[in-house]
């Protein structure tokens, strides 16, 4: 039985050799964050809830991209059968993180305020190397690419969806 809500945590991009193998675009910082999870699911309109559970045989790191094998994937055929498909897991199987940290989905969609008002919402993201930068789609209905480090995020409340933010003037 699939428990809803899924998080998208990957997807599969292309074929690797010809034994099934499929290149993989994780969401994850580290490979060894896979290691929570022990159930995967991929969208199947032919499954009851629309989703189907998959099994990793193997995850391997290999010229900077991840290569996996997955149950049942025999050959390169099968393998394409999996190309542009996302990769959920449960929400109820995230680990629980340190006081301080936070998933990306808790950090979209919070309201960000800047000297006691509104400055904007945040919408995106994406990641330059180590760092990750959120979009702010401010009030005016432009965006604005601030860093998440703690000189611009100053507290977060998740449960709230708000983000008090500084220096955002530097940035503009």
């Amino acid at each position: 039985m699939i428990k809803e809500p899924l998080v998208l945590i990957g997807r599969f991009t292309r074929p690797y050799g010809l034994k099934g193998q499929i290149k993989v675009q994780w969401y994850v910082d580290t490979i060894e964050d896979l290691e929570a999870f022990s159930r995967f699911y991929i969208e199947d309109r032919k499954a009851i809830g629309g989703y189907k559970e998959i099994s990793f045989l193997e995850i391997k790191e290999y010229q900077k991209a991840y290569v996996a094998t997955v149950a049942g994937m025999e050959d390169r055929t099968h393998a394409e059968t999996l190309v542009g498909k996302a990769i959920y897991v449960s929400e109820e199987d995230l680990p629980v993180l340190p006081e301080g940290e936070f998933y990306i989905r808790d950090i979209l969609g919070c309201e960000v305020l800047y000297e006691g008002e509104v400055f904007g919402v945040v919408d995106n993201f994406f990641e330059v190397g180590p760092r990750t930068l959120f979009i702010v789609r401010m009030k005016s209905g432009k965006s604005l690419a601030v860093p998440y480090e703690p000189r611009y995020f100053v507290k977060v409340d998740r449960v709230a969806k708000k983000i008090e933010a500084s220096h955002l003037a530097e940035l503009l």
